[in-house]
């Protein structure tokens, strides 16, 4: 299935519907004309409103595509190194407790990662005719959003987590509405009185479009339509939860994802770090954020010799949809360069909310 602007993609498709609906509108207009001069009038301009409302969306749909097209979102991953024997020797001086919460299931995930895999080209059409139904006021693709069971998800692991995460706990979020909506949903007596800071370094490392936030710097991201059905309470806990005072935006083609990563963990100077207070062992810090993303912060800074079995999961298996596993993070000194670095002691990692994917279990999408 292509992906950039060919009839067998959304946008094409898309582009396709609006110039089908702009033709019968262009057509009903001359025929109205011929009967009344009024009626062929008001057809042309329903028309043209139409058309006007599109290009918003049209425009929106180019961007992310030229993106997913000449994006390189993962480079330098994989040549990326975790902590050297040497640099493990190093002196700890600063460390956190980190929670990572993967979102629930979102409309993407429906499509393309549920099983039957053959049932996906279905579904594609399910999710673009809904597409359309939105107006080109939302999207199930961009900035994909949950889906029912994702919000299902969310709302259910709330007893469990709330209980077993610290009360002084704070709370970041990537800036895609599926992440925000999870961990909302999760926490929502302990957000009563709480910020969530929304960081555009949490955002996904993935060129495809459902990774693209829709939302401008600074700016309170939009509640998708689904979820403001069934979870009015979200549309408000946006506004009043959300501090968007560090949001840059969208994710560009030069803050790569391993910019990102370094960012976060405090290998790189900014207010986004994990590393933000004065002392020597900070509050918990519950993130919610993405798979991908998450696995690639264990293997850039897990230690690569004498692992345990989480560890080793970490670094290989995505963590399931709505679920939290945490671990400490630590900031050091290496005795032998004196340089800083990052790590994860794999002793720490642990299952708190069903974990990581098994290759055993049914993955979930």
């Amino acid at each position: 299935m292509s992906w950039g602007g060919g009839a067998d993609s959304p946008v094409g498709a898309a582009m396709e519907a609006a110039v089908d609906v702009a033709q019968v509108g262009l057509s009903t207009a001359r025929a109205f004309a011929t009967a009344s001069p009024i009626l062929g009038t008001t057809a042309t301009v329903l028309t043209f409103v139409f058309l006007l409302s599109y290009v918003p969306y049209a425009l929106t749909w180019l961007r992310f595509v030229v993106y997913m097209i000449v994006s390189s979102d993962a480079k330098g991953l994989k040549k990326a190194k975790p902590p050297s024997a040497a640099q493990l020797q190093g002196r700890v001086i600063r460390e956190r407790q980190v929670y990572f919460l993967r979102h629930g299931e979102s409309e993407w995930n429906w499509v393309f990662n549920k099983k039957p895999v053959v049932a996906a080209p279905f579904r594609l059409v399910v999710a673009f005719v809904r597409e359309l139904l939105l107006g080109f006021a939302d999207s199930l693709f961009l900035d994909s959003p949950l889906n029912g069971e994702g919000l299902r998800q969310a709302s259910e692991m709330a007893d469990d987590v709330e209980a077993r995460v610290p009360s002084d706990a704070e709370f970041v979020t990537s800036p895609l509405r599926r992440a925000i909506s999870t961990l909302l949903l999760a926490f929502p007596r302990r957000l009563r009185t709480k910020k969530v800071r929304v960081l555009h370094c949490l955002q996904e490392i993935s060129r495809n479009v459902d990774t693209a936030s829709m939302t401008q710097a600074r700016e309170i991201p939009t509640v998708s339509a689904v979820e403001e059905a069934k979870y009015p309470v979200c549309a408000s806990m946006y506004r009043r939860n959300l501090d968007v005072s560090q949001f840059d935006g969208n994710k560009t083609l030069s803050r790569t994802g391993l910019t990102r990563l370094r960012e976060f963990a405090g290998e790189r100077e900014g207010s986004n770090s994990v590393f933000r207070g004065t002392g020597a062992v900070e509050k918990p810090l519950v993130v919610a954020g993405h798979s991908l993303w998450f696995k690639h912060f264990f293997n850039l800074y897990l230690p690569p010799t004498e692992e345990p079995e989480l560890a080793m999961l970490a670094k290989t298996r995505k963590i399931a949809n709505g679920g939290l596993v945490s671990f400490k993070l630590q900031l050091c000194v290496s005795d032998t360069t004196g340089q800083p670095f990052c790590r994860i002691p794999a002793g720490s990692i642990h299952e708190v909310y069903k974990g990581f994917e098994r290759p055993s279990s049914k993955k979930t999408a």
